[in-house]
């Protein structure tokens, strides 16, 4: 961040000995705003990611546990034989 406003800046001062064309200068700006997009996108990413998940998130999260256990208690159970039976009826 801090080498792109160098970087304009230094641009800046050439523009104003004259060197730089109105094409160059839309360009600068436009990259200049892009990386500035970036990096705010990447800060509200990185808030986003600390903060801890709400009570529903947790509660989901738990729910899935759960039946990700059942389902392999299920297939233990079934490789024991105690549900061979009931796969008959």
């Amino acid at each position: 961040m801090m080498e792109a406003d160098y970087e304009l800046a230094q641009r800046l001062q050439a523009e104003e000995q004259g060197e730089l064309t109105i094409e160059e200068r839309s360009k600068l700006f436009i990259e200049l705003m892009d990386k500035r997009k970036k990096h705010f996108a990447k800060l509200r990413a990185e808030e986003i990611r600390r903060k801890p998940p709400t009570k529903a998130q947790k509660r989901n999260k738990d729910t899935e546990l759960v039946k990700e256990s059942f389902k392999k208690a299920r297939v233990l159970q079934k490789k024991a034989g105690f549900y061979e039976s009931s796969d008959e009826l």
